[in-house]
């Protein structure tokens, strides 16, 4: 299956430097042919942008969601004083994937020796998020016909989002409020997203502030449901007429919630307020 994404190409003698002051991950760890987790934030360290980034010659690819791909590119140029950068949307490049379960094991063990597979003009690597998560392969599709036939490429959007939400990965296009959210919240920090060793980047203050004080009051956390039906995204959830958190994204009988860490630490089973649902917190 295609994903819901596109991919952008940066081209530029000093991207890279540029975007050590942007991002929150470490643009350097792109030394060892691997592919990077990363978001970019406001001054006051909340969510705009997340993406995964991979370097290719003397090029970096962004995938992003599809519907933030122009504002991620204006957020790129706006920062872009000098004009050096040439940036450009690969609307012929497209994200597929497989469930790491799913994939054959000679693959695997060539990407765990080289991190990324590339193939004509395929590039395949595990995500960088979580481990024996997914496989994602970026593709133009004249190459897809050039790729291994052991591969499966037609796994639906609802497979893949029960298995994000199982690993407690974040759809930022659902999960996350631009100018709003903190990612620390939405276990950036668990998905390799942020260093906290690179130095100052836009939003690094706040971040890192939030993490050496451990004063994070909300997770989000996947939820079972055990009977009922889960809230719609975003509804505020109350336990005892006291608001616990917040339902995000939900498939078949799992979901994300953003939970009051003093909460779930101690409630692994609740059922809410107002609505006819019974949780487990995994």
């Amino acid at each position: 299956m295609n994903l819901k994404t596109k991919i952008i190409k940066i081209e530029g003698k000093s991207s890279e430097a540029f975007f050590q002051n942007l991002i929150t991950n470490d643009i350097k760890l792109l030394e060892n042919n691997q592919a990077l987790y990363s978001a970019m934030l406001t001054p006051q360290g909340k969510f705009l942008a997340d993406f995964i980034l991979l370097k290719d010659l003397n090029f970096l690819f962004f995938e992003v969601n599809k519907n933030n791909a122009e504002e991620l590119v204006n957020l790129i140029k706006k920062y872009d004083l000098r004009k050096s950068l040439k940036i450009s949307i690969q609307e012929k490049m497209k994200t597929y994937f497989i469930l790491y379960k799913k994939t054959p094991l000679n693959i695997i063990n060539k990407i765990k020796k080289i991190k990324i597979l590339k193939e004509n003009e395929s590039f395949m690597f595990f995500d960088p998020r979580k481990d024996n998560f997914l496989l994602r392969i970026w593709s133009y599709g004249e190459s897809l016909n050039s790729l291994p036939q052991e591969l499966d490429l037609s796994i639906s959007e609802k497979t893949l989002n029960l298995e994000r939400i199982k690993n407690s990965v974040p759809d930022s296009s659902i999960d996350l409020e631009k100018e709003k959210s903190f990612i620390l919240n939405y276990n950036f920090d668990a998905l390799n997203a942020i260093s906290f060793t690179k130095g100052c980047y836009i939003g690094q203050e706040n971040t890192s502030r939030q993490n050496y004080r451990g004063k994070i009051k909300y997770i989000l956390k996947t939820i079972k449901l055990i009977e009922g039906k889960f809230p719609q995204p975003h509804e505020t959830l109350f336990f005892k007429n006291q608001k616990i958190g917040t339902m995000k994204s939900h498939v078949e009988n799992y979901g994300l919630a953003l939970l009051r860490k003093d909460f779930f630490e101690v409630n692994k089973e609740f059922s809410l307020d107002k609505f006819d649902a019974k949780l487990l917190v995994i």
